[in-house]
């Protein structure tokens, strides 16, 4: 992470804050997270994939967001990548990096899968009509 030498005390505060909820957030500190937010904030994502979220508006719909990755997302860790001086000296813009493992939990056994682990299976019960399967999950890999 860089950042310029000359940022005021309120964007280094800004920095640290940013810090605070990425740390939050790697731990899966959800109910933490969301209490750092504004009745009034809105959390953007400008550089997300098309088809996701433009924004979520509001501190209890953004509560409400980060309570609803809870179970598929496993996060692993945020870093910073780069920070960036607004026009007002005591804004910053924080750059960073999401790594995370989108899984699968049990519903039954609360198990956690991460997506891409190699799992071996034993089909239960066909459903055709509706399409559904039911499995029994013998083993993972990794």
């Amino acid at each position: 992470m860089t950042q310029s030498p000359a940022l005021s005390a309120q964007a280094k505060a800004n920095i640290a804050l940013a810090e605070r909820f990425l740390a939050l957030l790697a731990a899966s500190e959800m109910e933490q997270v969301s209490a750092m937010f504004a009745a009034d904030a809105v959390l953007q994502f400008p550089f997300r994939p098309p088809g996701a979220n433009d924004d979520v508006r509001g501190g209890a719909a953004i509560a409400e967001y980060f309570q609803a990755t809870t179970g598929y997302k496993k996060p692993e860790s945020f870093p910073i990548k780069e920070v960036y001086p607004g026009l007002d000296p005591d804004v910053v813009f924080v750059e960073f990096e999401g790594n995370l493992v989108n899984t699968l939990t049990g519903e039954r056994t609360g198990r956690v899968i991460g997506l891409g682990m190699r799992a071996t299976v034993r089909l239960l019960e066909a459903t055709p009509v509706t399409g559904g399967l039911i499995f029994e999950l013998l083993s993972i890999e990794g």
